[in-house]
């Protein structure tokens, strides 16, 4: 049986139907967000050992500095050390002290929500829920595997709150 060339509408319909078969919807399997956690004696026992928390973070450095006051009051013993800096800078750092295998940063903000989808994609975010954050945060502000916190409505509050008068540490539990 001689071959014969492919005819324009068996490339037309093979075209359409790989086309149809890329954009088909794929199912998202997704883990369910864990439980909300407390914050426990054990736990802060456990932090007090290793002594202090790095947080790698943009946001301005008075918000910084006041948040980290409020968590060294509340949790004597556990010094937070901030590493303030820009955005991208945040997200760069990161990626090169995991390029070396150097794990300083306990605690990770940025203001750019892309750097949140590659950290996610990357593997390196742990999934945790405080127990404040599923009492007081809406959902749509949550990630759905509990990895993500939208850090904009938290850093507009505090503001907000300073402005007011509220000192800004008031909503820190």
């Amino acid at each position: 049986m001689p071959k014969t060339a492919p005819t324009r509408r068996q490339v037309l319909l093979g075209t359409a139907a790989a086309a149809s078969a890329l954009s088909w919807p794929r199912a998202t399997v997704r883990a369910a967000p864990p439980s909300p956690e407390s914050i426990t004696p054990q736990l802060i026992e456990a932090a007090r050992k290793e002594g202090k928390v790095i947080w790698y973070t943009s946001v301005d450095l008075q918000v910084a500095e006041t948040v980290s006051k409020a968590f060294q009051v509340k949790f004597p013993g556990i010094v937070v050390r901030v590493e303030r800096t820009g955005a991208e800078r945040v997200f760069q750092r990161i990626g090169q002290e995991r390029a070396s295998n150097i794990f300083a940063c306990d605690v990770a903000q940025s203001s750019d929500a892309a750097h949140y989808i590659a950290w996610k994609r990357d593997g390196i975010l742990t999934p945790c829920v405080p127990e404040d954050v599923a009492k007081h945060f809406p959902t749509q502000h949550r990630d759905a595997d509990g990895r993500v916190l939208a850090g904009v409505a938290v850093r507009h509050r505090l503001q907000h709150e300073a402005r007011e008068g509220g000192g800004g540490t008031q909503e820190l539990r």
